[in-house]
């Protein structure tokens, strides 16, 4: 079955929970029951070196899995974004350079919280470990993705489904500060752990490797990893 066609079925509600797995590294018995899931969750638009440095940090536990939401909370797909699918084969190349390897998958669902239960009904019993960089962390903690009372629905992600959050510094000195006032009261009450993924990387961003690409400076080949560099080269994305 073609990617185009596993992203209408599961929009589609044929699949539930929505969630389904693309790639992954190696044979995986039916069912699959992990005991541990590192998620690493983002837009790919297109996947960098960060994202590669956070998947094989140290605390990241293993088996790991990228996942993409196909119906983001707030970002809609603009003109010069690499679609869906450009996006699960750049994601399959990432998880190709990871250490150990990762899956890859694919979920209808835009919030953490909702990505924490579906996962978990998936694979039941797991202990989940969501990777994420500093942005993502303030919108995680951001009250406006949550239609009801946030500290209820964070309670049920950290303490009824037992979930974590692994988070990338923003520096390597840094530690969480922000203007959002719901990050800063939330960090007091919800474990986050904090990890340095490197100097050399922990600026990059998705948003930079674009325009690199768009202005032609060949500064974006090293911000990638190699596999990904190939696949934008071969598909000529971000040019416009």
């Amino acid at each position: 079955m073609s990617l185009l066609n596993t992203i209408t079925r599961l929009r589609s509600g044929l699949i539930v929970p929505p969630i389904e797995l693309i790639y992954t590294p190696h044979p995986v018995p039916h069912p699959y029951l992990p005991s541990t899931l590192s998620v690493l969750d983002s837009s790919f638009n297109p996947p960098t070196l960060a994202h590669l440095a956070l998947a094989n940090h140290t605390q990241s536990p293993s088996p790991k899995l990228l996942l993409l939401s196909i119906r983001n909370a707030d970002k809609q797909l603009k003109s010069g974004d690499a679609t869906y699918v450009q996006r699960i084969e750049m994601m399959i190349a990432l998880a190709k350079e990871i250490e150990g390897g990762a899956a890859v998958g694919i979920i209808d669902e835009p919030t953490f919280v909702g990505k924490s239960k579906m996962l978990l009904e998936k694979f039941p019993g797991c202990r989940l470990t969501f990777l994420l960089g500093y942005d993502t962390l303030e919108r995680f903690f951001d009250r406006k993705y949550y239609p009801g009372d946030m500290y209820t629905s964070l309670r049920k992600f950290f303490e009824d489904d037992g979930s974590k959050v692994l988070c990338a510094k923003r520096s390597p000195g840094s530690y969480p500060s922000s203007s959002n006032p719901d990050l800063s009261s939330a960090l007091e009450i919800f474990p986050v752990t904090m990890v340095d993924i490197g100097e050399d990387v922990w600026a990059l961003s998705s948003s930079e490797v674009r325009d690199a690409v768009k202005s032609g400076n060949q500064k974006w080949k090293r911000m990638v990893p190699p596999l990904v560099a190939e696949y934008i080269e071969k598909e000529g994305l971000y040019r416009e």
